[in-house]
């Protein structure tokens, strides 16, 4: 899958990809104050990914790394909605 990402390499291909890891979180609950520790899992979990195929899948890296700063941005966005609700 990482060489035909990288073989094809559009933005169109990454952007989907990007969709397609974001949407598999599919539908999820958790607690009014718990704030944002899940998607900081999740961004933990993808920037791992990220950093072991940067040397040999660099777009595909990147394109992690992107979407472990979208669940970063989704978790401080939980955690100030827990403050409020808190």
């Amino acid at each position: 899958m990482r060489d035909a990402l990288e073989e094809i390499g559009t933005d169109a291909v990454f952007s989907g990809f990007s969709v397609g890891i974001y949407n598999k979180r599919g539908a999820f609950s958790k607690s009014i104050r718990e704030g944002g520790a899940q998607e900081r899992d999740l961004a933990e979990k993808y920037r791992g990914y990220a950093e072991a195929c940067k040397i040999h899948w660099s777009k595909t890296a990147a394109t992690l790394r992107r979407t472990a700063l979208a669940y970063e941005d989704d978790a401080r966005r939980a955690d100030a909605a827990a403050e409020l609700d808190g």
